[in-house]
């Protein structure tokens, strides 16, 4: 049987009196095995039903039991009816959501209704409005729309992989990929390949639902992963504190650039894919993809976890652990601004596609909109958990925001009122 608690919904065992996931207490039709028959000995599986349940209390904290279900004494049901006065936290936790049963390359149904939720203004230079938000436990790590804009992707922290009809909110397919955070995903710039970073690096079909391919070569698991504008190659940043390009054609590597020390967080092509550009540690470096050679180096006295480069090329925008994103112009070699207002560590951003526009996601439970002609917060959106992605689709149009407790919510950017 499953677990009441809709943040949950875990298969537990019909014996036990509490969810061993999230604490909640069993369904009140669970059925206990039947007692012995007068005078015969107690079965081994009675006995460890009575060694699961008192360890179970002793981890989450109830206080024991005393030995085969003995009733507590005086001193343990004090203890825990002091435990259940006690105020809950302000803010809790994020639940993350179990993963769906046999869902694995398998199409699923279900959709959202397409309905304004929320709608807020950005001065006179935008109004977002609030439309759906995905609560399928898929997300907590990257998010990517395809290239038409028709598609969404997003990894998870258990391994899965989830793909979504951006009109109607239908999930179109369910990749397993490996017992291991999805920290990337990524689509090639025609669509039909959805490659993804845990692991290891995996290609998969989007029309079929299938895994067509793998890359290996990093030592360690796969941060961030990034095509290049004509879809001949991929970027890949690693914990192994390696950046890597690969062919995707014949799935060879070509370089790898070495030395980092700290694991590359982020990797991003310039809009032309003549450069890339690797953040790790506090540190930026900026390589042009033909030769493998380092054009610039940029440093920042906070670790780096996000980096891409502006619709011009000139331009380069990274997040950083000390909650604020530096603008960097290339061709002067100089940081010229520094957006700060978050109060922990930036962990994804994300340009518009008109360059005015960037969102940030942080760490403290907020998306900031800041309009960067003028280097200014515009708007801060406030999240149910940690934000762990923010994307703007190709058109700019859209704001997906990917959530540490597996929720994607849905903002569409549409032009400010008259």
């Amino acid at each position: 049987m499953r677990c009441l608690n809709p943040r949950c919904g875990r298969v537990i065992p019909a014996t036990v009196r509490y969810c061993a996931y999230c604490g909640s207490k069993a369904p009140t039709d669970t059925v206990p095995a039947a007692p012995p028959e007068s005078g015969a000995p107690k079965s081994e599986s009675g006995a460890g039903r009575a060694w699961f349940t008192r360890m179970l209390d002793a981890l989450l904290g109830r206080g024991s039991r005393g030995p085969a279900g003995a009733p507590a004494t005086p001193a343990d049901a004090g203890q825990r009816a002091i435990r259940t006065e006690a105020p809950p936290l302000s803010t809790p936790p994020p639940v993350r959501r179990a993963p769906a049963q046999e869902r694995n390359l398998q199409p699923a149904a279900g959709s959202w209704p397409v309905a304004i939720i929320e709608t807020i203004a950005v001065d006179n230079v935008a109004r977002l409005e609030r439309f759906a938000t995905l609560g399928a436990g898929h997300a907590g790590g990257g998010v990517c729309f395809s290239p038409d804009g028709r598609l969404l992707a997003a990894g998870s922290d258990h391994g899965m992989v989830g793909l979504w009809e951006v009109s109607s909110g239908r999930e179109v397919w369910s990749f397993k990929d490996q017992l291991d955070w999805v920290h990337g995903v990524a689509f090639s710039p025609d669509g039909h390949i959805l490659a993804s970073a845990s692991a290891t690096l995996t290609f998969w079909d989007v029309a079929a639902g299938r895994e067509i391919g793998s890359l290996r070569g990093h030592r360690s698991a796969v941060r961030s992963v990034a095509f290049s504008g004509d879809g001949s190659r991929l970027a890949s940043g690693s914990k192994d504190g390696t950046a890597r390009l690969w062919d995707v054609a014949s799935r060879t590597e070509l370089w790898s650039l070495r030395g980092y020390g700290d694991p590359v967080a982020s990797v991003a092509f310039s809009p032309d894919g003549h450069l890339l550009v690797a953040a790790a540690g506090r540190r930026v470096q900026v390589w042009e993809v033909s030769s493998a050679q380092r054009i610039q180096t940029l440093d920042h006295p906070a670790p780096l976890t996000s980096a891409l480069f502006g619709p011009d090329g000139n331009l380069l925008a990274a997040g950083s652990t000390d909650g604020s994103v530096a603008l960097w112009d290339l061709s002067a070699r100089r940081m010229f601004r520094s957006l700060g207002g978050h109060m922990d560590a930036v962990q994804s951003i994300a340009l518009s596609s008109d360059g005015r526009l960037l969102a940030s996601g942080s760490a403290d439970r907020t998306v900031k909109l800041w309009d960067v002609g003028v280097a200014r917060e515009r708007v801060a959106l406030l999240a149910a958990a940690p934000v762990n992605a923010v994307v703007f689709n190709p058109s700019g149009q859209m704001l997906a925001v990917g959530q540490a407790d597996g929720d994607v919510t849905i903002w569409a950017v549409r032009p400010p009122s008259p």
